[in-house]
């Protein structure tokens, strides 16, 4: 329906400021989120008129009326590094793992519409030999809002010398389909058998592709002051 201002004042009328505020806030909810096919003449919609995505620098997330893009890399050059200790991800335990979280390794952002998401990452990682004469692995997978998806097993081994040193970049990707509006978190969950799992250059992506409304609703407002699902312990 078309826009329809709930308050009105008259001539001499004294402007309540709180009336007027709900003006405003109705007439922000319809151009905004509300504009029916019906309130638009034929004919005149042209790509122009369609809303710009609006780019947040601290998180590196692009909001876009059709989805969201984003995603955060660390390179050598950078001097930084992460990655995972064999305590308390279960050394010498391979057939009970205790799978941990990666630091600084995961995005959290938010779906204005439900959606489906794709997520993607890659990482160049050290293991380091516990002894120089056996192979052993770190493996990691990617879960999303605390759900691991064990098919998404990437492993890498320990660099020992015999009978040839290697070492393993990685890569792997997972699409979540019609994930719920709201806040939402991907992540690495990692267990090594070795005394530690270091990764010196890695990143992650999301790219969000909201699913076609079947009706005039209105999409949620973004909280102003979010519940951080801060990644747990």
């Amino acid at each position: 329906m078309s826009y329809s201002k709930p308050n009105t004042f008259a001539t001499g009328d004294v402007v309540d400021a709180a009336k007027a505020d709900e003006n405003n806030e109705v007439l922000r909810r319809y151009i905004n989120t509300s504009i029916a096919s019906g309130d638009i003449a034929a004919d005149t919609l042209a790509p122009e008129h369609l809303m710009k995505g609006t780019y947040n620098g601290l998180l590196n997330q692009y909001q876009m009326i059709s989805g969201l893009v984003g995603g955060k890399n660390y390179l050598l050059a950078q001097r930084q590094s992460t990655g995972i200790c064999h305590s308390p991800s279960g050394m010498g335990v391979p057939e009970d793992p205790t799978y941990v979280w990666l630091s600084n390794g995961g995005i959290t952002f938010y779906l204005e519409e439900d959606a489906d998401v794709l997520f993607q990452w890659y990482a160049q990682p050290y293991t380091t030999p516990l002894d120089g004469s056996k192979y052993r692995a770190a493996r990691f997978y990617i879960a999303v809002d605390d759900n691991v998806f064990f098919t998404t097993r990437q492993k890498t081994w320990s660099e020992v010398k015999l009978p040839y040193k290697t070492r393993n970049y990685t890569s792997n990707f997972h699409m979540a389909k019609s994930m719920s509006a709201g806040y939402h978190t991907f992540a690495l969950r990692c267990f090594t058998t070795e005394t530690y799992s270091m990764f010196v250059a890695w990143g992650f992506t999301l790219e969000a592709f909201y699913n076609l409304p079947t009706s005039a609703s209105d999409p949620p407002d973004v909280p102003d002051d979010p519940t951080d699902p801060s990644l747990p312990d």
